[in-house]
């Protein structure tokens, strides 16, 4: 007799669940990875998608926690009319906020200082912890631009 999915799907829940507990009760926790970007609005029209890297630094205390992170992101430039095309660009940020913690998944908003925009943005944030990997998506809304983002990377 086969196990139900079910069956396999609580399994699973018990062999991650150290994963996810040991960061809910209390302590910090580090993550790196990949970040890959899609321009929107105006920066979109002259920017392509980008691709990055980030890291980031996690306290947690119960069901809230605080997150930092320091990101790159390099966008491609845009072709325009005529022949004519716009500059690639990279941008660095560094951000902190809050954060709700739901079991394996954690989400918040973000305030950071992004440096092509010289100035500050927000954006909400969502991650899923699967054991020692994390997966999210964010936004990014600054004066001047927005973009969105999946990321992808290894706790530590």
């Amino acid at each position: 007799m086969s196990p139900t999915p079910t069956v396999a799907a609580l399994a699973l829940a018990l062999l991650l669940a150290p994963y996810g507990l040991s960061a809910q009760i209390i302590g910090t926790r580090g993550s790196a990875g990949l970040i890959a970007a899609s321009p929107g609005g105006d920066f979109g029209d002259a920017q392509s998608n980008g691709i990055g890297a980030y890291a980031k630094l996690e306290a947690s205390l119960v069901v809230i926690g605080i997150a930092a992170e320091v990101n790159a992101v390099r966008f491609g430039g845009e072709e325009i009319s005529g022949g004519v095309s716009t500059d690639a660009q990279t941008i660095f940020g560094v951000q902190v906020g809050p954060r709700l913690n739901l079991l394996l998944a954690k989400v918040g908003v973000d305030l950071g200082y992004y440096s092509q925009f010289d100035g500050l943005g927000w954006g909400p944030a969502a991650s899923l912890a699967l054991g020692p990997l994390e997966v999210g998506a964010s936004a990014t809304f600054v004066d001047g631009g927005r973009w969105y983002a999946l990321r992808g990377g290894i706790r530590f």
